[in-house]
């Protein structure tokens, strides 16, 4: 079976989404690599008759058909004949989160919480929606400006927190845009991940709040492996988790490929009969927030009260960050292997 690859866009009203999803279908597909396009359900629905009156029954009809979509390009990509398949969705399951003020009624009109639908997804990159002297309004898209830029917010409410989040800014001109989610395409692609992380001094965690936190709840295991990093991860919130399998070969102090697969309950718990025995599960807090259109993540963890961890994924060694100014830095620890998670589950902490 070839390896699949989903990737999700999404965005606020107007944010160029679509005719970005359409460009990078053709750049992408190879003589290698399958592409396949999820469109958009919110279209199908609208043009069937279906009403936005109702916000909670018109977006559970839109998840409903997003649910059968994904189904049936899922069909398509595992029978393809190429090394690698490359799914874009033009917005998923998330999306319809964002648009109802009920969403447990939602999930629990399709069966899936916010927690579920990021795992459908093994990136999600959110586009900020086109500045207002760009904004066009169509049949589909009803909202007036300061309505987008509501909705926008709220998509950030519910795609926040997601493993592997990219947010792409408005740039000089659109061509610029897309370039960007390009260069985002080819680092997730690539397999490799580039990694800043920041020993920090202990946070103020309610000077965070502004940036709208997404806590997570992680339990980390690492595994006997002969080569590289082989852990599992439990990962969630009030009791709700998704369970991740990592192989990562590291190349350089702050890179390393890799390899992460959402697995079951079922696959976890006879992975943990694998745990390396010189080494202890790792539990931690992690707030992850975005600041200046970079996506954070900070570690707190319960054998430290004076410091934390701070990473931000990178799509290129020489790409410029900014840190958020609630930040204080002790040192960079990007290439530092005693500040690994691997290492820290080694020592009695």
């Amino acid at each position: 079976m070839a390896k699949i690859i989903k990737i999700a866009l999404t965005g606020g009203p107007c944010s160029g989404k679509t005719s970005i999803v359409e460009r990078l279908a053709a750049e992408f597909y190879s003589d290698d690599r399958d592409v396949f396009i999820c469109p958009e359900s919110a279209y199908e629905v609208i043009a069937n008759g279906g009403s936005r009156e109702d916000y909670l029954a018109f977006e559970t009809l839109v998840a409903k058909k997003q649910l059968q979509n994904e189904s049936e390009i899922l069909k398509k990509a595992e029978e393809s004949e190429k090394n690698e398949v490359v799914v874009f969705y033009d917005r998923g399951i998330t999306d319809c989160f964002s648009y109802v003020d009920d969403r447990e009624a939602l999930a629990e009109n399709i069966g899936i919480n916010i927690i579920d639908s990021w795992a459908r997804y093994d990136a999600l990159i959110v586009l900020q929606t086109a500045p207002e002297s760009e904004y066009i309004s169509t049949c589909a898209r009803i909202e007036d400006y300061q309505t987008a830029l509501k909705f926008e917010q709220k998509l950030l409410e519910v795609t926040v927190g997601h493993s592997h989040l990219r947010y792409v800014k408005n740039q000089t001109n659109f061509e610029e845009k897309y370039q960007s989610v390009k260069a985002e395409i080819n680092s997730i692609l690539s397999g490799y991940e580039i990694e800043k992380k920041f020993l920090i001094e202990y946070p103020d965690l309610t000077l965070l709040q502004k940036y709208k936190p997404f806590k997570a709840e992680i339990s980390q295991t690492y595994l006997l492996c002969a080569v590289g990093s082989h852990r599992i991860r439990k990962r969630g919130t009030n009791g709700i988790f998704t369970y991740f399998e990592t192989l990562k070969i590291r190349v350089t102090g702050s890179c390393a490929e890799e390899t992460e697969d959402v697995i079951s309950k079922a696959q976890y718990d006879e992975l943990m009969k694998n745990a390396d025995p010189n080494k202890s599960t790792i539990d931690k807090d992690r707030y992850c927030f975005l600041y200046d259109g970079q996506y954070f993540e900070l570690d707190v963890f319960p054998f430290w009260n004076d410091k934390a961890f701070l990473e931000l994924e990178l799509k290129s060694e020489n790409q410029e960050y900014k840190l958020p100014p609630e930040i204080k830095v002790i040192e960079d620890v990007s290439d530092d292997y005693h500040y690994k998670n691997s290492y820290l589950a080694g020592l009695k902490l």
